[in-house]
């Protein structure tokens, strides 16, 4: 029996958690997309000090973008969309994005992090 998949590894997350996952499974070859929106990530608005190899602070939204165009040097397709679906197959997963792509995947990584949440002007108030 024969399987046909878009891709081997689907990983939903595009925060540090799923670029460094993209990384480790590009390098081996596999055949690989990176699901999500970036500037959801927590990291996008951060600002952080005393990381590893700069001497100064460094975005976050600079980290991100770097990562990014390191997991494409590794032939990994990147879709910046949210994944809505998630179904299981028989052998493996079928998502649907927000904009009803369908993407199957023979395994899935979630590395979704946590999002950026924006601030409440509601809860500063007291309401």
């Amino acid at each position: 029996m024969t399987f046909n998949y878009d891709y081997e590894i689907a990983i939903i997350g595009v925060g540090p958690a799923g670029i460094q996952a993209g990384l480790h499974v590009g390098r081996r070859k596999h055949r690989v997309v990176l699901l999500g929106k970036i500037e959801e990530s927590a990291l996008w608005s951060a600002h952080i000090e005393n990381y590893f190899g700069f001497s100064e602070k460094v975005d976050g939204k600079f980290l991100l973008e770097e990562g990014l165009k390191a997991v494409k040097k590794f032939g990994i397709e990147l879709i910046l969309e949210d994944v809505v679906t998630i179904e299981p197959l028989d052998l493996g997963f079928k998502l649907i994005t927000e904009k009803e792509r369908e993407i199957t995947s023979l395994s899935l990584i979630l590395a979704m992090g946590v999002k950026r949440k924006k601030r409440c002007l509601d809860r500063k108030k007291g309401l």
